[in-house]
């Protein structure tokens, strides 16, 4: 996959987070890492137009949609699949700024989102493929500074926690489908090789509008 001309990369981080009943195996303290990518068109969306302190926009939503179907899916043990469109039921962002400082604007981030999926697929070699349900819920919170006459994003960081239910083949939860918590952290990444990796669902529909 090649890297957009324009291209911005977020390194993605996610673990579980600690609660009750959780495994006390090796993955108590698994962690996992992906990329997203997006345009510098695309981390514009998230700035309002009106560069004055206050001022609200809602982010595109195929950027959220972007995060609900290939980001924010459960893999902090191993590898998943990714969501459907037809999954998600809630992927939205909006920003509000929050400071203006010469030419560069920044922005405090919020979003919510909710992803589900049914049917039948295997957790595990062993077991006979049933009817499951597999999905994340959850909100964000972050805050972004974009400098408008460089034209570039200066800093990004969201945080996103919920709870995720359900396994997949090679994720490592066919002993813990029940609901627990989960958190994802978005970074800006330096221009470099190891941002130029792609997302792991890169192949899939990534761009989709």
């Amino acid at each position: 996959a090649r890297f957009p001309r324009t291209g911005i990369s977020l390194a993605e981080y996610t673990r579980d987070l600690p609660h009750e009943g959780g495994p006390g195996d090796w993955r108590k303290d698994s962690w996992n890492i992906d990329h997203l990518w997006m345009t510098r068109k695309e981390a514009r969306g998230f700035f309002p137009l009106e560069r004055t302190v206050g001022a609200r926009r809602v982010v595109p939503e195929h950027i959220a949609r972007r995060m609900a179907i290939f980001h924010l899916v459960d893999f902090a043990y191993g590898q998943t699949i990714s969501y459907s469109p037809d999954h998600v039921e809630k992927a939205s962002m909006s920003s509000e700024v929050t400071a203006v400082e010469g030419d560069a604007v920044r922005v405090k981030i919020a979003g919510e989102f909710r992803t589900v999926a049914r049917g039948k697929w295997p957790i595990n070699s062993r077991d006979p493929v049933e009817e499951q349900e597999r999905g994340f819920e959850g909100t964000l919170l972050g805050q972004a500074t974009y400098d408008f006459a460089e034209d570039r994003l200066i800093a990004i960081e969201l945080v996103v926690v919920g709870n995720r239910w359900g396994g997949t083949q090679y994720n490592c939860r066919q002993d813990d489908l029940a609901p627990s918590p989960v958190g994802f952290v978005f970074r800006l990444e330096d221009d470099d090789a190891a941002s130029r990796v792609p997302p792991q669902f890169i192949w899939s529909d990534y761009w989709a509008k």
